[in-house]
């Protein structure tokens, strides 16, 4: 692959699977992220976290991730949450629906994708 040649079907189904690997795997941290972010948590160790919480004066900045952005509460309005939550799930639907609609295309040029993975 010492140049782009676009009429090389190899190297578009080379890309084309590292394209279609990253994705996936953006989709399964989304998805576990969501999963740990709606399991109840234990009464005990909330306690104890409001406990450290209370007792810590020094606030840390805590990382934002894609789940914060779409998925927390928004004081201001309920809509707005709503929104964001749809827009979100909507965005996984689609996200999804290419991954699939990749998968079938992956498995209808199966012989080129054995030629690129250098599988017999």
């Amino acid at each position: 692959m010492e140049n782009l040649n676009l009429n090389d079907i190899e190297q578009i189904m080379t890309f084309y699977l590292i394209f279609n690997f990253v994705i996936f795997a953006c989709i399964i941290y989304i998805i576990i992220s969501l999963i740990f972010r709606l399991l109840p948590k234990n009464k005990k160790q909330e306690e104890q976290s409001k406990d450290n919480k209370k007792n810590k004066s020094i606030k840390k900045k805590k990382k934002k991730d894609i789940i914060d952005l779409f998925w927390t509460e928004d004081k201001d309005s309920k809509t707005k949450t709503t929104i964001k939550r749809s827009v979100f799930i909507i965005f996984i639907a689609f996200t999804l629906y290419y991954i699939f609609n990749s998968i079938n295309f992956i498995i209808a040029n199966i012989d080129v994708v054995k030629k690129v993975l250098k599988i017999e």
